[in-house]
Protein backbone atom coordinates (compact mmCIF):
# COMPACT_ATOMS: atom_id res chain seq x y z
CA UNK A 1 0.00 0.00 0.00
CA UNK A 2 1.40 3.62 -0.83
CA UNK A 3 1.58 5.48 2.59
CA UNK A 4 -0.79 8.38 3.25
CA UNK A 5 0.64 12.03 2.82
CA UNK A 6 -1.32 14.33 4.53
CA UNK A 7 -1.84 17.46 2.93
CA UNK A 8 -0.77 20.54 4.50
CA UNK A 9 -3.05 22.96 7.10
CA UNK A 10 -4.47 25.86 6.03
CA UNK A 11 -2.86 28.86 6.15
CA UNK A 12 -5.79 30.25 8.65
CA UNK A 13 -5.63 27.24 10.79
CA UNK A 14 -1.91 26.41 10.91
CA UNK A 15 -1.60 29.09 13.97
CA UNK A 16 -1.20 27.70 17.88
CA UNK A 17 -4.12 28.46 19.74
CA UNK A 18 -3.35 31.67 22.27
CA UNK A 19 -5.16 31.47 25.18
CA UNK A 20 -7.84 33.93 26.27
CA UNK A 21 -7.17 37.12 27.85
CA UNK A 22 -9.37 36.51 31.06
CA UNK A 23 -7.41 33.23 31.28
CA UNK A 24 -4.05 34.87 30.92
CA UNK A 25 -5.53 37.21 33.57
CA UNK A 26 -6.48 34.88 36.17
CA UNK A 27 -3.23 33.00 35.97
CA UNK A 28 -1.24 36.58 36.67
CA UNK A 29 -3.47 37.29 39.71
CA UNK A 30 -3.11 36.45 43.27
CA UNK A 31 -5.30 34.22 45.07
CA UNK A 32 -4.86 30.29 45.57
CA UNK A 33 -7.94 29.76 45.38
CA UNK A 34 -9.24 30.98 42.55
CA UNK A 35 -6.31 29.47 40.73
CA UNK A 36 -6.55 25.80 41.93
CA UNK A 37 -10.39 25.69 41.20
CA UNK A 38 -9.43 26.87 37.71
CA UNK A 39 -6.63 24.38 37.67
CA UNK A 40 -9.79 21.51 38.63
CA UNK A 41 -12.16 23.27 36.17
CA UNK A 42 -9.25 22.84 33.67
CA UNK A 43 -8.47 19.26 34.27
CA UNK A 44 -11.91 17.97 33.65
CA UNK A 45 -12.67 19.82 30.62
CA UNK A 46 -10.11 18.31 29.00
CA UNK A 47 -10.50 14.52 29.98
CA UNK A 48 -14.22 15.20 28.58
CA UNK A 49 -12.61 17.31 25.65
CA UNK A 50 -10.54 13.84 24.52
CA UNK A 51 -13.73 11.56 25.35
CA UNK A 52 -15.85 13.93 22.80
CA UNK A 53 -12.91 13.75 20.23
CA UNK A 54 -12.82 10.10 20.23
CA UNK A 55 -16.23 9.85 19.56
CA UNK A 56 -16.11 12.30 16.85
CA UNK A 57 -13.33 10.77 14.80
CA UNK A 58 -14.78 7.25 15.36
CA UNK A 59 -18.22 9.02 13.93
CA UNK A 60 -16.21 10.22 11.30
CA UNK A 61 -14.09 6.95 10.68
CA UNK A 62 -17.50 5.00 10.30
CA UNK A 63 -19.05 7.44 7.72
CA UNK A 64 -15.81 7.93 5.70
CA UNK A 65 -15.36 4.05 5.62
CA UNK A 66 -19.20 3.69 4.17
CA UNK A 67 -18.20 6.91 1.56
CA UNK A 68 -15.21 4.69 0.84
CA UNK A 69 -17.60 1.60 -0.20
CA UNK A 70 -19.82 3.94 -3.00
CA UNK A 71 -16.78 6.17 -3.99
CA UNK A 72 -14.66 4.85 -6.67
CA UNK A 73 -11.77 2.45 -4.89
CA UNK A 74 -9.60 2.84 -8.07
CA UNK A 75 -9.10 6.76 -7.64
CA UNK A 76 -6.24 7.35 -5.51
CA UNK A 77 -6.25 10.92 -5.90
CA UNK A 78 -9.82 11.25 -4.92
CA UNK A 79 -9.01 9.26 -2.32
CA UNK A 80 -6.23 11.27 -1.47
CA UNK A 81 -8.14 13.97 -1.61
CA UNK A 82 -11.07 12.90 0.59
CA UNK A 83 -8.79 12.05 3.45
CA UNK A 84 -7.57 16.31 3.08
CA UNK A 85 -10.82 17.50 2.96
CA UNK A 86 -11.21 15.14 6.52
CA UNK A 87 -8.23 16.40 7.56
CA UNK A 88 -8.74 20.22 7.01
CA UNK A 89 -12.62 19.60 8.34
CA UNK A 90 -10.70 17.70 11.51
CA UNK A 91 -8.73 20.94 12.23
CA UNK A 92 -11.61 23.49 12.36
CA UNK A 93 -13.23 20.92 14.44
CA UNK A 94 -10.74 21.10 17.28
CA UNK A 95 -10.13 24.65 16.78
CA UNK A 96 -13.79 25.30 17.65
CA UNK A 97 -13.89 22.97 20.22
CA UNK A 98 -10.89 24.73 21.76
CA UNK A 99 -12.91 27.81 21.62
CA UNK A 100 -15.56 26.58 23.02
CA UNK A 101 -13.90 25.51 25.92
CA UNK A 102 -11.82 28.94 26.25
CA UNK A 103 -15.24 30.58 26.31
CA UNK A 104 -16.37 28.00 28.72
CA UNK A 105 -13.54 28.86 31.72
CA UNK A 106 -13.77 32.42 31.16
CA UNK A 107 -17.45 31.61 32.23
CA UNK A 108 -16.76 29.89 34.99
CA UNK A 109 -13.33 32.26 36.32
CA UNK A 110 -16.27 35.09 36.00
CA UNK A 111 -18.72 33.31 38.17
CA UNK A 112 -15.65 32.89 40.55
CA UNK A 113 -14.92 36.17 40.88
CA UNK A 114 -18.86 37.20 41.15
CA UNK A 115 -19.42 34.87 43.87
CA UNK A 116 -16.15 35.75 45.82
CA UNK A 117 -16.83 39.69 44.97
CA UNK A 118 -20.63 39.06 46.48
CA UNK A 119 -19.12 37.08 49.99
CA UNK A 120 -16.73 40.32 50.33
CA UNK A 121 -19.43 42.97 50.06
CA UNK A 122 -21.64 40.67 51.70
CA UNK A 123 -19.70 40.66 54.67
CA UNK A 124 -18.47 44.59 54.62
CA UNK A 125 -22.22 45.10 55.02
CA UNK A 126 -22.69 42.96 57.48
CA UNK A 127 -19.99 44.67 59.32
CA UNK A 128 -21.41 48.11 58.99
CA UNK A 129 -24.63 47.32 60.08
CA UNK A 130 -23.22 45.57 62.82
CA UNK A 131 -21.40 48.80 64.30
CA UNK A 132 -24.64 50.85 63.38
CA UNK A 133 -26.52 48.64 65.49
CA UNK A 134 -23.92 48.87 67.83
CA UNK A 135 -23.66 52.52 68.30
CA UNK A 136 -27.39 52.61 68.25
CA UNK A 137 -27.51 50.43 71.33
CA UNK A 138 -24.86 52.58 73.08
CA UNK A 139 -27.14 55.39 72.56
CA UNK A 140 -30.16 54.20 73.56
CA UNK A 141 -28.67 52.77 77.07
CA UNK A 142 -27.40 56.82 78.08
CA UNK A 143 -30.54 58.04 76.66
CA UNK A 144 -32.66 55.77 79.20
CA UNK A 145 -30.53 56.66 81.65
CA UNK A 146 -31.56 60.33 81.08
CA UNK A 147 -34.82 60.19 79.81
CA UNK A 148 -36.29 60.96 83.28
CA UNK A 149 -34.12 63.98 83.74
CA UNK A 150 -34.67 65.18 80.35
CA UNK A 151 -38.43 64.51 81.48
CA UNK A 152 -38.10 66.86 84.37
CA UNK A 153 -36.32 69.44 82.25
CA UNK A 154 -38.68 69.68 79.88
CA UNK A 155 -41.42 69.83 82.24
CA UNK A 156 -39.55 72.36 83.88
CA UNK A 157 -39.02 74.46 80.92
CA UNK A 158 -42.48 74.20 79.71
CA UNK A 159 -44.14 75.26 83.25
CA UNK A 160 -41.73 78.22 82.98
CA UNK A 161 -43.13 78.81 79.01
CA UNK A 162 -46.64 79.32 80.69
CA UNK A 163 -45.76 81.91 82.78
CA UNK A 164 -44.03 83.61 80.49
CA UNK A 165 -47.25 83.46 78.55
CA UNK A 166 -49.85 84.63 81.42
CA UNK A 167 -47.06 88.09 81.88
CA UNK A 168 -46.91 88.16 78.57
CA UNK A 169 -51.15 88.14 78.07
CA UNK A 170 -51.36 90.28 80.98
CA UNK A 171 -48.69 92.91 79.59
CA UNK A 172 -50.68 92.54 76.37
CA UNK A 173 -53.64 93.40 78.09
CA UNK A 174 -52.53 95.77 80.03
CA UNK A 175 -50.77 97.73 76.79
CA UNK A 176 -54.08 97.37 75.24
CA UNK A 177 -56.16 99.47 77.63
CA UNK A 178 -53.06 101.82 77.50
CA UNK A 179 -53.49 102.40 73.79
CA UNK A 180 -57.21 102.60 74.04
CA UNK A 181 -56.99 105.76 77.15
CA UNK A 182 -54.30 106.99 74.62
CA UNK A 183 -56.81 106.98 72.18
CA UNK A 184 -59.64 108.26 73.49
CA UNK A 185 -57.30 111.10 75.26
CA UNK A 186 -56.13 111.66 71.68
CA UNK A 187 -59.71 112.06 70.43
CA UNK A 188 -60.59 114.08 73.29
CA UNK A 189 -57.87 116.22 72.23
CA UNK A 190 -58.89 116.28 68.86
CA UNK A 191 -62.52 117.02 69.52
CA UNK A 192 -61.47 120.12 71.46
CA UNK A 193 -58.92 121.19 69.02
CA UNK A 194 -61.84 120.88 66.17
CA UNK A 195 -64.30 122.93 68.67
CA UNK A 196 -61.70 125.56 69.90
CA UNK A 197 -60.94 126.17 65.70
CA UNK A 198 -64.61 126.18 65.02
CA UNK A 199 -64.90 128.25 67.75
CA UNK A 200 -61.73 130.47 66.33
CA UNK A 201 -63.08 131.05 62.73
CA UNK A 202 -66.54 131.66 64.21
CA UNK A 203 -64.93 134.48 66.34
CA UNK A 204 -63.42 135.66 63.34
CA UNK A 205 -67.01 135.69 60.77
CA UNK A 206 -68.14 137.57 64.05
CA UNK A 207 -65.87 140.31 64.05
CA UNK A 208 -66.39 140.44 60.20
CA UNK A 209 -70.49 140.56 60.65
CA UNK A 210 -69.91 143.20 63.11
CA UNK A 211 -68.11 145.22 60.50
CA UNK A 212 -70.89 144.58 57.67
CA UNK A 213 -73.76 145.26 60.52
CA UNK A 214 -72.01 148.78 61.04
CA UNK A 215 -71.85 149.28 57.49
CA UNK A 216 -75.68 148.08 57.51
CA UNK A 217 -75.57 145.54 55.27
CA UNK A 218 -77.46 142.96 57.47
CA UNK A 219 -78.47 140.69 54.65
CA UNK A 220 -74.83 140.21 53.76
CA UNK A 221 -73.95 139.58 57.25
CA UNK A 222 -76.78 136.91 58.05
CA UNK A 223 -75.26 135.08 55.35
CA UNK A 224 -72.21 135.12 57.33
CA UNK A 225 -73.78 134.54 60.48
CA UNK A 226 -75.24 130.70 58.47
CA UNK A 227 -71.51 130.19 58.28
CA UNK A 228 -70.76 130.69 61.46
CA UNK A 229 -73.16 129.21 63.08
CA UNK A 230 -72.62 126.09 61.53
CA UNK A 231 -69.55 125.68 62.90
CA UNK A 232 -69.94 126.98 66.52
CA UNK A 233 -74.12 127.14 66.62
CA UNK A 234 -74.59 127.40 70.54
CA UNK A 235 -72.42 131.00 69.87
CA UNK A 236 -74.62 133.26 72.05
CA UNK A 237 -72.93 136.55 70.58
CA UNK A 238 -73.73 134.89 66.46
CA UNK A 239 -77.16 134.30 67.76
CA UNK A 240 -77.10 138.13 69.10
CA UNK A 241 -76.00 138.99 65.93
CA UNK A 242 -78.24 137.20 64.20
CA UNK A 243 -81.35 138.29 66.05
CA UNK A 244 -80.37 141.27 65.72
CA UNK A 245 -80.12 141.68 61.96
CA UNK A 246 -83.62 140.05 61.57
CA UNK A 247 -85.11 143.16 64.02
CA UNK A 248 -83.69 145.46 62.14
CA UNK A 249 -84.98 143.77 58.57
CA UNK A 250 -88.62 144.16 60.12
CA UNK A 251 -88.39 140.26 61.16
CA UNK A 252 -89.28 140.59 64.92
CA UNK A 253 -90.78 137.13 65.26
CA UNK A 254 -87.20 135.57 63.15
CA UNK A 255 -85.45 137.83 65.87
CA UNK A 256 -86.86 136.84 68.83
CA UNK A 257 -86.58 132.80 67.84
CA UNK A 258 -82.99 133.96 67.98
CA UNK A 259 -83.09 135.61 71.14
CA UNK A 260 -84.38 132.52 72.91
CA UNK A 261 -81.62 130.59 71.08
CA UNK A 262 -79.15 132.24 72.67
CA UNK A 263 -80.78 132.46 76.21
CA UNK A 264 -81.16 128.61 75.95
CA UNK A 265 -77.66 128.23 75.26
CA UNK A 266 -77.11 131.10 78.44
CA UNK A 267 -79.97 131.70 80.72
CA UNK A 268 -77.82 134.40 82.43
CA UNK A 269 -77.64 136.50 79.32
CA UNK A 270 -78.95 139.92 80.66
CA UNK A 271 -78.84 141.44 76.80
CA UNK A 272 -81.19 137.83 75.30
CA UNK A 273 -83.42 138.33 78.65
CA UNK A 274 -84.09 141.64 78.08
CA UNK A 275 -84.72 141.50 74.53
CA UNK A 276 -86.75 138.40 74.52
CA UNK A 277 -89.20 140.10 76.94
CA UNK A 278 -89.45 143.30 74.88
CA UNK A 279 -89.88 141.54 71.42
CA UNK A 280 -92.64 139.35 73.62
CA UNK A 281 -94.50 142.68 74.05
CA UNK A 282 -94.15 144.24 70.86
CA UNK A 283 -95.02 141.29 69.22
CA UNK A 284 -98.19 140.73 71.50
CA UNK A 285 -97.43 137.97 72.86
CA UNK A 286 -98.21 138.54 76.37
CA UNK A 287 -98.67 134.78 77.83
CA UNK A 288 -94.88 134.02 76.37
CA UNK A 289 -93.77 137.56 77.96
CA UNK A 290 -95.75 137.04 81.72
CA UNK A 291 -94.10 133.26 81.59
CA UNK A 292 -90.50 134.65 81.27
CA UNK A 293 -91.18 137.51 83.47
CA UNK A 294 -91.99 135.02 86.29
CA UNK A 295 -88.95 133.50 85.86
CA UNK A 296 -86.85 136.57 86.58
CA UNK A 297 -89.09 138.94 88.43
CA UNK A 298 -86.70 139.45 90.69
CA UNK A 299 -83.66 139.99 88.67
CA UNK A 300 -85.78 142.66 86.27
CA UNK A 301 -86.76 144.78 89.15
CA UNK A 302 -83.50 144.58 90.98
CA UNK A 303 -82.06 145.90 87.99
CA UNK A 304 -81.42 150.06 87.34
CA UNK A 305 -83.07 150.82 90.88
CA UNK A 306 -86.76 149.56 89.39
CA UNK A 307 -86.19 151.27 86.22
CA UNK A 308 -86.47 148.51 83.57
CA UNK A 309 -89.60 147.10 85.33
CA UNK A 310 -90.93 150.32 84.70
CA UNK A 311 -90.44 150.50 81.20
CA UNK A 312 -91.92 146.76 80.60
CA UNK A 313 -94.96 147.67 82.52
CA UNK A 314 -95.41 150.99 79.97
CA UNK A 315 -94.74 149.00 77.18
CA UNK A 316 -96.88 146.60 77.81
CA UNK A 317 -99.71 148.39 78.75
CA UNK A 318 -98.99 150.67 75.63
CA UNK A 319 -99.73 147.11 73.87
CA UNK A 320 -102.54 146.47 75.69
CA UNK A 321 -104.18 149.70 74.88
CA UNK A 322 -104.40 150.63 78.76
CA UNK A 323 -104.05 154.45 78.38
CA UNK A 324 -104.95 155.33 81.62
CA UNK A 325 -102.37 152.71 83.59
CA UNK A 326 -99.68 154.05 81.15
CA UNK A 327 -99.90 157.55 82.25
CA UNK A 328 -99.99 156.82 86.20
CA UNK A 329 -97.29 154.32 85.43
CA UNK A 330 -94.99 157.07 83.58
CA UNK A 331 -96.37 159.63 86.43
CA UNK A 332 -95.57 157.28 89.35
CA UNK A 333 -91.71 156.78 87.76
CA UNK A 334 -91.38 160.40 86.74
CA UNK A 335 -92.58 161.34 90.77
CA UNK A 336 -89.55 159.21 92.45
CA UNK A 337 -86.98 159.54 90.12
CA UNK A 338 -84.18 162.17 90.06
CA UNK A 339 -84.95 165.37 88.10
CA UNK A 340 -81.53 165.66 86.23
CA UNK A 341 -80.96 164.32 82.29
CA UNK A 342 -79.28 160.47 82.64
CA UNK A 343 -79.27 157.20 81.23
CA UNK A 344 -81.42 155.21 83.16
CA UNK A 345 -81.30 151.82 82.07
CA UNK A 346 -77.72 151.84 81.92
CA UNK A 347 -76.02 151.53 77.58
CA UNK A 348 -79.41 150.57 76.41
CA UNK A 349 -80.35 151.41 73.16
CA UNK A 350 -83.43 152.45 71.75
CA UNK A 351 -83.07 153.28 68.15
CA UNK A 352 -84.53 150.08 67.20
CA UNK A 353 -87.54 150.54 69.31
CA UNK A 354 -87.77 153.88 67.70
CA UNK A 355 -87.91 152.75 64.28
CA UNK A 356 -90.75 150.13 64.59
CA UNK A 357 -92.95 153.30 66.88
CA UNK A 358 -92.34 155.41 63.66
CA UNK A 359 -93.31 153.09 61.60
CA UNK A 360 -97.03 153.00 63.33
CA UNK A 361 -99.71 154.91 63.22
CA UNK A 362 -98.99 158.38 65.28
CA UNK A 363 -101.22 158.12 68.68
CA UNK A 364 -100.79 160.23 71.77
CA UNK A 365 -99.64 157.15 73.36
CA UNK A 366 -97.01 156.40 71.03
CA UNK A 367 -95.71 159.92 71.31
CA UNK A 368 -95.97 159.67 75.27
CA UNK A 369 -94.17 156.23 74.91
CA UNK A 370 -91.07 158.02 72.49
CA UNK A 371 -90.93 160.82 75.54
CA UNK A 372 -90.71 158.26 77.71
CA UNK A 373 -87.78 156.76 76.24
CA UNK A 374 -85.86 159.95 76.23
CA UNK A 375 -86.21 160.39 79.59
CA UNK A 376 -84.92 157.13 80.22
CA UNK A 377 -81.66 157.47 77.80
CA UNK A 378 -81.61 161.02 79.52
CA UNK A 379 -82.14 163.29 76.47
CA UNK A 380 -85.24 165.06 78.73
CA UNK A 381 -85.50 165.51 82.28
CA UNK A 382 -88.72 164.26 84.24
CA UNK A 383 -90.05 167.48 85.05
CA UNK A 384 -90.21 168.77 81.31
CA UNK A 385 -91.60 165.29 80.69
CA UNK A 386 -94.20 166.26 83.06
CA UNK A 387 -94.77 169.25 81.31
CA UNK A 388 -95.66 167.87 78.24
CA UNK A 389 -97.40 165.11 79.81
CA UNK A 390 -100.38 167.72 80.52
CA UNK A 391 -99.95 169.45 76.69
CA UNK A 392 -100.49 165.91 75.09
Amino acid sequence: MREKTLAPLHPRYSRQIRPHRNERLTRRGGGCGVEIVIRKERADNNVHMKFSFRILVLFLAAFGALQGQVLNTNSSIGRGQTWDTNEYRFRKLEDQLAEVRRDQLNYQIEKSLLKETFSSNTQTLTIILSIILGVFTILGFFGLRDLGSVKKDFLDELQKLRELSKQFESKANELSRTQRSVEENYKQLYEKSEDQNKRIKALELCEKVAAIMQAGDYQWALENLAVALSLDPSNVRLLSQKALCLWRLDNLSGALSAYQQALSSDPHDEFALTSCLELSLLLKDFSGYTELLEKNKSFVESRYEGGLMHYFQVLQFLQKGDVEKMRSSISNFLTSAKDEKIKRLGSWDYSDLRKHLTKQPKTSERELLLLFIEVLNGSVSPSELQKKIQNI
